[in-house]
């Protein structure tokens, strides 16, 4: 780990963002990066899934199982209680994509087969309920807002350019929970625990997009 802090403190990101040509080569490089980086010093941890195993489960879960299991049988029980609610805010936001996946293939059977796989719904459900029509029913019953009810913009208002503050970022970060790893596969206390060092360089990326 201080070899791994070292290395992230002692490079300059925003220089080398600052010489990428094009933003999504930029944004692909500082994610790249960090994850071969990460991939060096932690190398990723073998996990045996079982056909059991229900369509939901991953194997981020299981690695959590096994610390918490592990953490009680050597009665580290503060260790044991943090683990035990990541275990179970883990499992709703995988039952949860589970679940988002089902609704985007827009199969109202998927949807209802999904709900009991995940143990929202113990009971049979009917397979004629079709999604589209549950949402255009939804829909009716709000009123679209009129013309009258919005308010005129000024023509006269000045052009403020966007942009983020690199205090603020910092701010952010600093503040990010442990929670699974997003689409880049990189876990929030990377960016927390070295928000001053990697916040230049996210901050430029913002910015970038943002212009």
């Amino acid at each position: 780990m201080a070899r791994f802090a070292e290395v992230v403190r002692s490079t300059d990101w925003l220089a080398a963002l600052q010489s990428c040509n094009d933003l999504d080569s930029c944004s692909s490089f500082f994610t790249g990066a960090l994850n071969s980086l990460f991939n060096d010093f932690f190398p990723t941890r073998m996990v045996r899934m079982r056909s059991s195993d229900p369509p939901w489960f991953k194997p981020s879960l299981k690695i959590l199982i096994d610390d918490r299991d592990r953490a009680y049988s050597k009665k580290k029980f503060g260790k044991y209680f943090r683990l035990r609610n990541e275990v179970s805010r883990h499992t709703r936001e995988l039952k949860c994509q589970f679940l988002s996946k089902a609704v985007m293939k827009n199969d109202s059977k998927d949807v209802w087969r999904s709900l009991r796989v995940v143990g929202r719904v113990n009971k049979a459900l009917p397979s004629n309920v079709c999604v589209d029509r549950l949402n255009s029913y939804f829909c009716s019953n709000f009123q679209p807002v009129s013309e009258d009810s919005v308010p005129d913009v000024p023509s006269d208002l000045p052009s403020v350019p966007l942009s983020v503050d690199t205090l603020d970022v910092i701010s952010y970060l600093q503040k990010l929970k442990n929670k699974s790893p997003g689409v880049d596969g990189l876990p929030a206390w990377i960016f927390r625990d070295f928000a001053e060092v990697l916040a230049p360089a996210i901050t430029f990326i913002f910015n970038w997009s943002l212009k």
